[in-house]
């Protein structure tokens, strides 16, 4: 439909598809999505290319929730002022960590990604760093503690870490979205991200709900 509102109806030869491009990378057709603005080329009646429109930008932050749907992948990014946003991410994107090629399934909730964003979806993903085991605790919710604003887990090697949690963002990896901790189900798995104060207490900056 262009800007007048008139209607274009268009049949493609799937062995003979025209070029398709998203800024300056080439994608294929399934990258067009219902809603996209896009610009043909016609040349004696046959569609030679497709630009798909939108504007390209770089991001840069901590991985807080990937979240898998029918939909597709998700991934919720919280930058450095603490400002989070949803983003898809493509099925061809690349990943790298330094020159590096590297599977995106490597990638996890925790690292540190400078992402090429295009139009809310990711199409380049660069990991800067990589979460490690003292910074990131999992196990399973026990109690919640309101007064205290503490998460009591048992991680899977049967030991009890106390969790802060009165400063933490809090992700639902299902939905996606915010939750506060006194919401959080008892039997939940849970991942946090922050830095052990001991052996057994940990104050979390941000915390997934599996």
């Amino acid at each position: 439909t262009d800007t007048a509102g008139t209607l274009y109806s268009f049949q493609f030869k799937i062995a003979s598809l025209p070029t398709i491009k998203r800024g300056e990378t080439t994608v294929t057709i399934d990258r067009i999505k219902a809603g996209s603005d896009v610009t043909l080329t016609i040349d004696d009646c046959n569609i030679t290319k497709i630009a798909i429109s939108g504007s390209q930008t770089t991001v840069s932050g901590t991985i807080t929730s990937i979240t898998n749907s029918t939909g597709g992948t998700a991934w919720v990014i919280k930058n450095s002022s603490g400002t989070s946003a949803t983003y898809t991410l493509d099925a061809d994107a690349t990943a790298y960590s330094g020159t590096t090629e590297i599977s995106v399934s490597k990638i996890a909730v925790g690292d540190t990604v400078s992402v090429s964003v295009y139009d809310d979806i990711i199409t380049e993903v660069k990991l800067e760093s990589t979460v490690s085991a003292s910074t990131k605790v999992t196990g399973t919710v026990l109690l919640i503690e309101a007064a205290s604003s503490k998460i009591t887990i048992l991680t899977s090697d049967s030991k009890l870490v106390y969790i802060t949690a009165s400063s933490a963002s809090i992700i639902s990896a299902k939905s996606g979205g915010s939750m506060y901790y006194t919401n959080i189900p008892i039997g939940s798995g849970l991942v946090a991200y922050g830095a052990y104060s001991d052996s057994r207490n940990f104050s979390a900056k941000s915390i997934v709900i599996e």
